[in-house]
């Protein structure tokens, strides 16, 4: 009885133990959650869309461009900054110009004239606030044009861009990249990770030797050779192929263009855990957990944001059955991506992945001509009618560009403001055809962002930096008025 008694006690002590010990990991995982809405507050960022009234110039003309500063929570003209900074980069890098325009109500606009340039080229424009400068420089607004040689004739305008000459390049251009191969690929495990024994879905890019995006075919192979799966591009060279690994290491075997090659896919971790998420539900975003079999049970942490902001936060506690399927509804998230990021009390990130939610919530322009066709040099009359989702009418300001459709460069997948503030603006490196995944809400469209997600998943917003894992520290100022 004594026994009895006494095992039974140490139950209760290791049961309050354990309830100890489950309470001081919540609360440091809360910590966490807390640390990243003060971060918010004491370092609000802020986002630069610069709209342009042509998609290229010839020399001698004028860009003109009106820019509007948000806050990338909402989307909202900023309160914030009150100066901007656009600048006109050579194609060497060299700063040609720099405006500084005052912003008010998140707006400015301004110009740069080429009558100084006498050679073309491809010139960049970058435009950023003081404060955007304290964080990730991919930050920054950035745009390439091609500026055209002036027309030898009068309205005879011909695409040609003259070679520099070599005084007028700089001399110690960066080394290019070697590769040695006509193809390259990168894979990409969703959540971050293959772990041994747990299913995965492994994304990957396949570029060829001047970038450009590659169609491929083949098999995904263990060691010995064993062909465990088949895979194939499915959108400008991203695909994707699911695998349950049980060695540490996979092979992809590919053919392109009449050759073969071999990669190694990255190296199988033997413990750990992965997270998938299942997005093509219109109303809940499907979020799997697994764990392998070796790895010690522990209360996790689950943040849901999105643009800095968290909308959703939870204590995970897989169990015994070493899965754990969550459902988080759609109508709590905003449009845009959407991070959901895995951890432990320490603040290490176990897993992370980017999704996509989109309402289809913004407005809608119509424009109607007082007539169907003009004369030559006839006034043009255009009526804009502006409504919110709901159907109701908007009164705002807002840029309208207007030019020759005959002599300028048309991608009807380019970059707009929609695109660039929901969309690139997140994602760090080259988005092609970023208005491809907004033209229509079909699964092709869907699956396609899906993959841009999995491939190009880099977050503009670092966890470990909002939870005050990672110090930060701001260098720049918020701009009240212009300092000297």
């Amino acid at each position: 009885m004594k026994k009895i008694k006494l095992f039974s006690l140490i139950l209760f002590l290791q049961s309050i133990s354990l309830q100890a010990q489950d309470s001081l990991t919540v609360n440091k995982l809360n910590v966490f959650t807390k640390h990243i809405a003060i971060f918010a507050n004491e370092f609000p960022q802020e986002k630069v869309y610069i709209h342009f009234d042509n998609s290229g110039y010839y020399l001698g003309e004028t860009i003109w461009f009106k820019a509007y500063v948000v806050t990338p929570e909402r989307n909202e003209l900023t309160e914030l900054s009150k100066t901007l900074y656009v600048e006109l980069v050579t194609p060497e890098g060299r700063i040609l110009e720099t405006r500084k325009l005052k912003i008010e109500n998140g707006q400015c606009h301004g110009e740069f004239e080429l009558k100084k340039i006498n050679i073309g080229g491809f010139y960049e424009v970058r435009g950023y606030t003081r404060n955007m400068l304290n964080f990730d420089q991919s930050c920054i607004f950035s745009r390439v044009f091609p500026i055209f040689d002036k027309p030898r004739t009068d309205g005879k305008y011909e695409r040609i861009i003259t070679e520099r000459p070599f005084t007028e390049k700089v001399p110690a251009m960066r080394n290019l990249i070697g590769q040695k191969e006509n193809l390259t690929m990168s894979f990409f495990p969703e959540g971050g990770n293959m772990v041994t024994g747990l299913s995965s879905k492994v994304a990957f890019k396949a570029t060829s030797k001047n970038g450009e995006n590659a169609i491929i075919s083949g098999t995904i192979c263990d060691v010995k050779g064993k062909i465990i799966t088949e895979i194939e591009t499915q959108h400008l060279g991203m695909g994707m192929f699911a695998v349950t690994p049980t060695e540490e290491k996979y092979y992809a075997n590919v053919h392109f263009q009449n050759k073969d090659y071999s990669f190694e896919l990255p190296l199988v971790k033997p413990a750990g855990y992965t997270l998938s998420v299942e997005n093509g539900d219109e109303k809940n975003m499907n979020i799997v957990i697994q764990k392998s079999n070796t790895t010690a049970d522990e209360t996790l942490g689950l943040n849901i944001s999105c643009r800095g902001k968290i909308y959703g936060w939870d204590k995970v506690q897989i169990g015994a059955e070493n899965a754990l399927m969550l459902n988080f509804p759609k109508k709590s998230l905003p449009t845009g991506v959407i991070q959901i990021t895995l951890f432990n009390k320490s603040g290490d990130v176990l897993a992370e992945r980017l999704a996509f939610v989109n309402h289809q919530s913004q407005m809608k322009i119509e424009v109607t001509q007082d007539k169907p066709f003009y004369n030559p040099f006839e006034k043009v009359w255009l009526n804009f009618q502006l409504n919110a989702h709901s159907g109701n009418p908007i009164e705002t300001t807002f840029s309208v560009s207007v030019h020759d459709a005959t002599t300028s460069g048309n991608n009807p997948f380019g970059e707009s403001i929609l695109t660039n503030l929901l969309l690139s603006s997140e994602l760090k490196g080259y988005i092609e055809n970023p208005d491809y995944y907004f033209e229509t809400a079909d699964n092709s469209r869907k699956k396609a962002l899906d993959l841009l997600l999995l491939t190009q998943g880099w977050s503009r917003y670092v966890w470990k930096q909002m939870a005050g894992i990672t110090p930060f520290k701001a260098h720049y100022p918020i701009e009240k008025s212009l300092l000297i």
